[in-house]
């Protein structure tokens, strides 16, 4: 069996083998097709859960959803796989990262369960057409999976079943029972010298309890004081991030560990969510366009992105990410609150999932996972999310109105 270290971790197979499958079911010029549309601004952001994947796509006809299922591995294929990558050392390391090696492309490597589906386990639907099969939007959608995969192929992990969430605590959990040290058998005379157990109870509850002062510190002036990050000017080797970038990775980290904290909770939306809220801070900021590279986004996306994790934190991220589905009760409330703020109270309002749209008025409200409404406004012949979501939503509908008259 091939080795990690002989096999020069890449992340490039996850890739070609998910195109294989595609080259299955679809022509070369569909794909080439597919290519283009994937790289148009015309295709919304990647959408990946359990068993299948989807996009949203704007055409002369409307928008469109393609979507590609695959059937999910069993909670029995999992273990497996997760107690087979657990058994092999040299891969659990980039088994915890999001650069998986594609050695685990391999079933040999996963306890002979594939990650990947066979190419007759693909389903293909649009809603460019009634019938199930192949179009130029699933191809395009294809792309995306793959152009992701290349270099994040925990996309796949989730695709099949299960968040690359549950093999990093998996592992983690399985490390530390692993090297937990295991107290040596006591010989009889250490048990006959030992104190009562009792006795040891009260010493160690004694010792839990005692107050533990801290030594005596003077307080910082901050006038001959440098900040380490400052301090250093050396570049790392080539094959790491250049030093302004790790600059700006540690305020990050810095200003959300500070955040937590003070108390801020962290309902992560994944990937998007974390470069979004990296993107957002003043360091990172620059790094825009290699986080839209990242995550297979046009640059004007991923700043729409950084604006709604400034505006709302995580939950704008997903609720600018996703559409979802609130009830038909929420959206009737939210209709009924917003009517006496129209300026055209007579005009369609537009129901679209979470969506609520006032053509007439260049507003649209949605409704995200943090139960509030997410106020965009149409500018250029597209929706930028504005401030403040509010979970009033004549509030938020009159924050939109605010920011169209500034």
């Amino acid at each position: 069996m091939t080795t990690l270290a002989a096999h020069q971790h890449t992340t490039a197979r996850w890739a070609t083998t998910w195109t294989q499958l595609l080259e299955a079911h679809m022509t070369p010029a569909l794909l080439a097709e597919g290519r283009a549309l994937a790289d148009s601004p015309a295709t919304g952001a990647l959408q990946v859960a359990q068993g299948f994947a989807t996009t949203k796509i704007t055409t002369h006809i409307g928008e469109l959803r393609p979507r590609i299922d695959v059937p999910q591995l069993s909670e029995t294929d999992w273990d497996a796989v997760y107690e087979s990558i657990a058994a092999q050392p040299d891969i659990i390391t980039s088994a915890r990262t999001q650069a998986v090696t594609d050695l685990l492309t391999d079933p040999q490597y996963t306890a002979g369960i594939p990650i990947l589906p066979a190419a007759e386990e693909l389903t293909f639907t649009c809603s460019c057409q009634p019938e199930p099969g192949p179009c130029l939007h699933t191809a395009a959608l294809g792309q995306m999976i793959a152009n992701r995969a290349r270099t994040v192929p925990i996309v796949l992990f989730t695709l099949r079943g299960r968040a690359h969430q549950h093999l990093k605590t998996y592992l983690r959990r399985r490390g530390n029972t692993a090297t937990q040290p295991q107290p040596a058998p006591a010989s009889p005379k250490t048990l006959l010298a030992s104190p009562p157990v009792f006795a040891q109870t009260v010493l160690a509850q004694d010792a839990r309890y005692r107050p533990v002062y801290l030594p005596h510190t003077p307080p910082l002036t901050g006038g001959s004081t440098t900040p380490v990050l400052e301090s250093v000017t050396e570049q790392p080797p080539a094959s790491c991030l250049p030093l302004q970038a790790l600059s700006a990775l540690v305020h990050a980290a810095a200003d959300r560990a500070t955040e937590l904290l003070n108390g801020v909770p962290d309902p992560s939306a994944g990937l998007a969510a974390d470069l979004a809220r990296f993107t957002a801070s003043t360091p990172g900021e620059a790094y825009t366009e290699q986080a839209a590279h990242q995550l297979g986004l046009p640059y004007a996306q991923m700043r729409q992105l950084t604006a709604a994790h400034r505006c709302g934190g995580n939950a704008a991220v997903e609720t600018f990410l996703y559409t979802t589905d609130p009830g038909p009760e929420i959206l009737a409330q939210a209709e009924e609150a917003i009517q006496p703020l129209r300026p055209s109270p007579f005009a369609t309002l537009a129901r679209d999932g979470n969506r609520l749209t006032d053509p007439a008025a260049r507003i649209q409200l949605r409704y995200g996972p943090d139960r509030r409404w997410h106020p965009y406004i149409e500018q250029f012949g597209d929706w930028r999310v504005v401030p403040e979501p509010h979970s009033d939503p004549a509030r938020a509908y009159k924050a939109a109105r605010g920011a169209l008259r500034r």
